[in-house]
């Protein structure tokens, strides 16, 4: 009994130290994942840190203070989306007819037109200030190639001769006249 009672206590005892060293090991887990966790942090906000350095430098020694002070001017933060944004350049109350429209282009044409381009395009055939067609080519006027022909509807007539006859009548129009001027070689 007294035997007894040793084994079952040491059992127990076991079987607590067994849980103690899980519980230990578990701290020690989630020590070493803290750790990890907050290194990473570390270096992502001295990453961050550089990266904003940069730009500040970049702000002060590029950009005119009066431009970015135009910009600082714009800016405030939207806490419902905690992000920093612009206000508009136009107030949502402003009437559209205080504000200029941008230019149209000129009629007739795809892009906008300078008055000293028209001008010149008027004056001279310069293609430079052209903004399309800017290649005008004669066409080749050849003489047409349509000639009249009679024809007899008499119905008397052999429908083979008539055939003969038309295509006699044609080559005599295709054939070259005798008096070109052939060059031999000597």
């Amino acid at each position: 009994s007294l035997q007894q009672e040793v084994e079952v206590k040491t059992k127990k005892l076991k079987k607590l130290y067994a849980k103690l060293q899980a519980v230990k090991a578990e701290i020690q887990d989630q020590h070493d994942e803290y750790i990890r966790v907050r290194q990473d942090l570390e270096e992502a906000q001295n990453e961050q840190t550089r990266e904003l350095k940069l730009k500040y430098l970049i702000i002060e020694n590029f950009i005119p203070p009066e431009e970015k002070n135009k910009i600082m001017n714009r800016l405030f933060l939207d806490c419902e989306e905690e992000q920093w944004k612009f206000q508009p350049l136009v107030p949502a109350g402003v009437n559209n007819s205080q504000m200029k429209k941008r230019p149209t282009s000129a009629v007739g044409y795809k892009r906008p037109i300078s008055q000293y381009a028209r001008v010149a395009m008027a004056m001279g055939s310069h293609p430079r200030y052209r903004a399309e067609n800017i290649m005008f080519l004669e066409l080749d006027v050849s003489p047409p190639a349509v000639f009249e022909m009679e024809f007899s509807h008499d119905q008397e007539q052999d429908p083979r001769a008539l055939h003969m006859e038309r295509l006699m009548r044609l080559d005599s129009f295709l054939e070259r006249p005798s008096t070109s001027k052939v060059r031999k070689s000597r």
